[in-house]
């Protein structure tokens, strides 16, 4: 029932509520379209651990703040122009606007999964390119200064000023610099190479034809053709097209050859590849998608018919069409080009063209070339050279400083580093510049010593794909026009070859850019950072922070950036903390953050050796199966060959009753026994190839141990045979205590040359303690020995220890050669000893004493002393204890019993 007149009411408020909905509808419709600018109420999901059945384990080790404690993106304003080249996912180049004006008029759009597209982006992390997803599209009117980027290798960019762009510091950092803050000289990143993934398959002579037509032929009205002046280029035109089974008419026009095809299948496969009568010529995208044989075959057909090489084997190519589609297919190839300019005589105008000299494409192109005149220059180029000389773009424009950084983080010994980088002349036979190849060699063996982060971060960046190139010239033009901008899946892309930001979409809600850190993706679960010092003081003390209040707010870390003006609530970061360092580092832990793990947590130090047990021993057993099935390469080993590396293990853990725990360097003699019985076709490992990997393969300490050895007995350093007054041959250890040497010593005792009586002078480069333990030899001397050395002074010198000395062991060595040079009792110099000594006169035990004593055998002694507690510290093979004798003493005076030659004044004292 209806009161009168209800029913136009009814009707009007029917049809409102309708127009209401559809206005809903359409407006809901608009905020889908126009992406995250309209997207400010939707929540976004930062961290999801909804699907783990176990708590979460993150590594945080080497992180930056914003990765850390979380960030927020910075809101971009940034965009390129649209003329500028965007590389696609198979390397080739293709205007932005090409790829942007079919997708939207203006604006921002976010693409549907069935919209988006791949281009080829930067994957920071591993310093390689790989195609990335684009999930967003950008276009807006502008009309305002625009700056264009030129580098050495002749490459330029053009962006608007606060767009960033790929740079690489000093430290081998990755930044994105706003294009108005670069400075002339900054290196920006480019390709070294390019990505190969298969995609298209082609005949080479399909190729070669296609080559030959890109360089002197043409498409008109009447077809195909190709026309020519140089004979060797009419010949190889006419065998082309004989090898590909095409009729052709042959005439001669005002002195050149023209050859008209006459192939419907032809033309249409030329229409097919996009190319169309008088247009210009490009290279197709099918290309692209080849194998590197096949790229090469087309590379060197083209350069064979429209290239040049000279005598020097520098690569020339000067087709203005086709230049901005052979840079990235030289890339493909592992060329990089670079652009010139010169002025064309006939023109007067500027013209483009490509250089590039590179050895293995000279190799490649000298086996495939058909041009006579090429392969005559390149075969004098390659009589006189080997490929070793770096070039520009081999260089990491890092400081060495960063190497020095590293060593004095990690403890590494300057001599280790010195040797390690001696140790790369031999094999590197290139310029003195930090080139990829260098910095690959040093990081490698600077890891034997060390698990820096840095370093495998520098090893990475010097063998991923990216290059480095120099800004030349920086110009500020005005501009006026649509600038582009992309959404991507790896946060950059590739513009003209340099790498580039993307944008994070204009208008983009301060929500919807708030990246969660790795405090918060382990809420309830694990966070662990190895090299815990390497973190800032505020890092340290914002972690603190976090683990105290159990959440943390994440703000932009970058105070550049828009994203510093947001700051989210507390987000909860509840997570246990394992930490890792060193012990030289741990005075570089925040005081704070020390004292809360101290106080509700462990501190706990990792033992480098287990007891020598049955079970143990197994697990070692079991390690080596590992190592051989992680190797895939190398055959398993026979008990002979287990029991030589436990023998190993003992002898490395430099005590009684113990096996070292440094599997890493184990695993190292694993592989090397392994891959010698490879080479000799062996069907299991055997001692007899684990001996032949310790003398081909020995840790860098052991090789320079043994050139200090060779070098002291070359020049008479040492003797190994008669008797010396205050002369005595000490023993000690270097770098990890596994590599021993031959530690000479002298003393002279002289009158007193000043008011300070009974000074102890000692040369050498001594540690702290070294200078201890000499001085506690006067003690010894006066007490114990009845010698007086009130009015003399004491001279102490370490022959040639430009390594320097440390430690305490050399005390009974001091003493001895003191005792010998005051009571001038000669001491017999085929016997060596080590062991520390106290003022009580005993003999007490030192560390690396299997090495010692092998330095020893090594360099020709006949016995040598130890002390009587490290007797059983002492492994070595039968063969290596029957060539020496062992004396094992407790006190000082039976050190000088078998150290003294037998003499008159011997047995009177």
């Amino acid at each position: 029932y209806a009161a009168p007149g209800s029913t136009n009411l009814i009707a009007a408020g029917t049809l409102g509520a309708f127009i209401l909905i559809a206005v809903w509808i359409f407006v809901s419709q608009i905020s889908k379209r126009m992406g995250p600018m309209f997207a400010s109420s939707e929540p976004k999901l930062i961290v999801d651990n909804s699907f783990r059945e176990t708590a979460p384990f993150y590594e945080a080790t080497g992180s930056k703040a914003g990765a850390l404690f979380g960030d927020v993106k910075h809101d971009p304003l940034q965009c390129i122009p649209g003329d500028q080249l965007v590389n696609i996912a198979n390397g080739k180049l293709v205007k932005i606007s090409e790829l942007v004006d079919p997708l939207l008029k203006e604006g921002y759009r976010k693409l549907k999964p069935s919209e988006t597209f791949e281009i080829l982006g930067g994957y920071d992390a591993r310093y390689c390119y790989s195609p990335s997803k684009v999930y967003g599209v950008f276009k807006r009117k502008y009309n305002s200064e625009i700056y264009e980027i030129k580098t050495r290798r002749g490459y330029t960019i053009k962006v608007t000023p606060n767009h960033p762009v790929a740079t690489i510091s000093e430290d081998g950092a990755i930044n994105y610099v706003e294009a108005e803050q670069l400075k002339k000289n900054a290196y920006l990143i480019l390709p070294y190479r390019l990505p190969i993934n298969k995609k298209s398959k082609a005949d080479l002579n399909n190729l070669t034809l296609l080559a030959y037509f890109l360089a002197d032929g043409y498409f008109g009205p009447s077809g195909i053709g190709f026309k020519a002046k140089n004979e060797f280029r009419i010949n190889e035109i006419e065998r082309c097209l004989k090898a590909n089974k095409l009729d052709y008419e042959r005439r001669v026009y005002r002195g050149a050859t023209i050859f008209n095809v006459n192939s419907p299948s032809l033309r249409k496969k030329i229409e097919q590849m996009g190319f169309k009568s008088g247009n210009k010529k490009f290279i197709p995208s099918f290309i692209f998608d080849l194998d590197k044989h096949e790229i090469l075959h087309f590379i060197s057909a083209y350069l064979s018919i429209d290239g040049y090489v000279n005598k020097q084997g520098q690569f020339e190519l000067f087709s203005n069409e086709l230049i901005e589609d052979f840079i990235p297919l030289l890339l493909k190839a592992g060329v990089r080009a670079k652009l010139n300019e010169k002025v064309d005589p006939r023109l007067g105008k500027k013209k483009n063209f490509l250089v590039f000299n590179n050895y293995q494409f000279a190799l490649e192109y000298s086996k495939r070339t058909v041009n006579p005149d090429h392969k005559k220059n390149l075969d004098a180029y390659l009589h006189t050279t080997n490929g070793t000389r770096a070039t520009f773009d081999d260089e990491i424009p890092i400081s060495f400083d960063v190497l020095e950084q590293i060593r004095e983080r990690t403890g590494l010994s300057k001599t280790q580093v010195h040797n390690a980088y001696y140790a790369l002349k031999p094999d590197l036979k290139t310029s003195h510049a930090l080139t990829k190849q260098f910095l690959s060699t040093i990081c490698a063996k600077l890891l034997n010593h060390t698990n820096c982060p840095q370093l495998f971060e520098l090893k990475n960046l010097s063998e991923g794909t990216y290059s480095f190139d120099e800004i030349v010239e920086i110009k500020r033009r005005k501009y006026s026009g649509y600038v582009y901008n992309l959404t991507t899946e790896t946060g950059n892309y590739l513009v003209n070859n340099v790498l580039t930001h993307n944008s994070g979409g204009l208008g983009t809600p301060a929500h919807l850019r708030v990246e969660a850190g790795a405090i918060h993706r382990a809420n309830k679960g694990v966070l662990f950072i190895d090299e815990i010092a390497l973190l800032s003081s505020k890092s340290q003390q914002d972690l603190l922070s976090a683990m105290q209040n159990k959440k943390f707010p994440i703000t932009g870390q970058s105070e550049n950036s828009s994203g510093a003006l947001v700051r989210t609530d507390p987000v909860p970061c509840d997570f246990l903390l394992v930490a890792a360092g060193n012990m030289q580092d741990v005075a570089k832990i925040h005081p704070a953050l020390r004292s809360r793990i101290k106080g509700y947590g462990y501190e706990v130090y990792m033992e480098d050796t287990i007891e020598d047990t049955p079970a143990n021993r197994k697990k070692f057993v079991q390690f080596i199966a590992q190592e051989v099935h992680k190797d895939g390469k190398i055959p398993h080993f026979n008990n002979e060959a287990v029991e030589e590396i436990i023998n190993d293990a003992r002898r490395m853990a430099g005590r009684k009753g113990r096996l070292t725990l440094k599997m890493r360097d184990l695993g190292g003699l694993i592989r090397a026994a392994g891959d010698i019985a490879v080479e000799q076709n062996a069907k299991v490992v055997g001692p007899e190839h684990i001996k032949m990997a310790r003398k081909l393969a020995p840790p860098l300490e052991q090789q320079l141990a043994t050139k200090i050895i060779d070098f002291k007995k070359e020049y008479d350093v040492f003797a190994n045979k008669g008797v010396a007054v205050g002369k005595v041959n000490g023993l000690a250890v270097i770098g990890d205590g596994n590599s021993g040497i031959v530690l000479p010593i002298e003393a002279q005792i002289t009158p007193a040359s000043s008011k300070q009586e009974n000074r102890i002078i000692a040369t050498g480069k001594l540690g702290e303690i070294a200078k201890e333990a000499v001085e506690n030899v006067s003690a010894i001397i006066k007490k114990h020995l009845g010698a007086d050395v009130a009015n003399k002074d004491i001279h102490i010198q370490f022959l040639q220890t430009y390594e320097g000395v440390e430690g305490d062991s050399a005390s009974i060595s001091i003493a001895t050669a003191v005792f010998s040079a005051l009571e001038e009792i000669p001491i017999r110099q085929n016997i060596a000893m080590t062991g520390s000594l106290s003022v009580r006169g005993e003999v007490l035990p030192v560390g690396g004493i299997s090495a010692k004593v092998e330095a020893a055998i090594e360099t020709g002694m006949k016995s040598v002393i130890i002390p009587y507690s490290n007797k059983d510290d002492v492994i070595l093979s039968k063969d290596m204890l029957k060539k020496i004798e062992i004396i094992p003493v407790k006190t000082f005076k039976e050190v000088l019993e078998y150290a003294l030659h037998d003499s008159a004044k011997k047995r009177c004292f």
